[in-house]
């Protein structure tokens, strides 16, 4: 069984700190990602081989190529930018739904 989440030091205003981390039973946690500054939603496609995750502060949906055997990620790319498509508010939690659609809510712009 393995756990991904991210973290922040957003109540102490402290940006670019924050981590994505997975915890694996019996073996030592695994540090994706840092310098985040709002580490928020993250989904997976149906097939498990792309990862979805988001650091609102900087307005995108990345996407990684997932391995689902070793938990590891690669290949970070800009899925959505919600600056380039002018939409309001900041990307927040999110899932994808059967047919891998993405749904991002969108914080501060009353929509998702």
């Amino acid at each position: 069984t393995r756990t991904t989440l991210g973290e922040d030091d957003f109540a102490r205003h402290k940006p670019g700190v924050g981590s994505l981390y997975s915890f694996t039973k019996g073996q030592q946690p695994i540090n994706h990602l840092t310098g985040l500054k709002i580490s928020n939603g993250l989904a997976w496609s149906k097939d498990l081989k792309t990862m979805y995750h988001i650091d609102t502060d900087d307005n995108k949906v990345h996407a990684f190529d997932f391995d689902p055997v070793k938990g590891q990620i690669a290949n970070q790319r800009t899925a959505f930018d919600f600056t380039e498509n002018n939409i309001k508010g900041f990307p927040d939690g999110m899932t994808i739904d059967t047919e891998d659609k993405l749904w991002v809510a969108c914080f501060g712009g009353g929509q998702v």
